[in-house]
């Protein structure tokens, strides 16, 4: 762990890893931004602590108690800062899962640990097998809500199904399986042949941009303000494909 000084800002660079039973060893690290009392001796101990848990989004410590208290996804879009605090915001977070995690019906949901607000953007790896075997899809699934997301949340939806791409918005839990939804694009096959892909959404004021593997995929024009979105779902379609999540990150703006 250290601690950079970098004009009037700290950041703080720490690593941790969490351990579970289903996944084995994952390892999760992330910078902060001190905002209020950059010197406050309680601050490398209340970012460990709210590093763990993906729905703070940032931090703050008592000057009087040291007391860390975990700052939500609402404070995010407004940060007021009080008196009497030391007050840390999370910049980056990824989260490695070893072994890798199979990509199932069922989906893997991460809580993305910041406002997805423009500039902020959120990179997802996962292994595909080559283009000849794929003969089912996975989708990423962009949600308003926590948890299994219901009818009533607004969602955008990304889903790779053999070379096709499909980009749409409100769907429903049950439309996922159905006949294709929204715009229609070719997914480039390189990046299907190669096993391993780095998925990216890069926030804008109206849309959001995809990218493969750094390269700009299409950019989407979104009915909804995108710093609404509080969580990333990832799942498989019916037909077995095999798909395996490595990463998840996010970065801040």
């Amino acid at each position: 762990m250290c601690i950079t000084l970098s004009g009037v800002f700290v950041t703080i660079l720490f690593s941790s890893q969490l351990t579970t039973a289903e996944s084995g060893l994952d390892t999760k690290y992330g910078h902060f931004q001190v905002l209020q009392k950059q010197n406050h001796p309680g601050l490398r101990k209340c970012a460990d602590a709210i590093m763990k848990k993906n729905e703070y989004v940032g931090g703050r410590v008592s000057q009087l108690t040291s007391e860390c208290h975990g700052l939500s996804y609402s404070w995010g879009l407004n940060q007021t800062m009080k008196s009497g605090y030391a007050y840390l915001k999370k910049t980056f977070v990824q989260e490695n899962f070893q072994p890798a995690l199979k990509v199932e019906c069922e989906p893997v949901t991460w809580t993305i640990p910041g406002v997805f607000s423009p500039g902020a953007k959120l990179d997802v790896l996962i292994s595909l097998p080559g283009h000849d075997a794929f003969g089912g899809g996975v989708v990423f699934i962009l949600t308003e809500t926590i948890g299994d997301f219901t009818d009533k949340s607004t969602t955008l939806t990304f889903k790779l199904e053999g070379r096709s791409a499909y980009l749409s918005e409100n769907n429903t839990k049950r439309d996922l399986c159905a006949d294709p939804l929204g715009q229609i694009y070719i997914w480039p096959v390189s990046k299907l042949a190669k096993g391993m892909c780095k998925i990216s959404f890069l926030a804008h004021t109206d849309s959001v941009t995809i990218l493969a593997d750094d390269e700009v995929f299409h950019t989407y024009r979104s009915k909804r303000v995108l710093d609404t979105k509080r969580q990333i779902s990832i799942n498989e379609l019916p037909t077995k494909s095999d798909v395996f999540l490595h990463r998840i990150q996010f970065t801040a703006n």
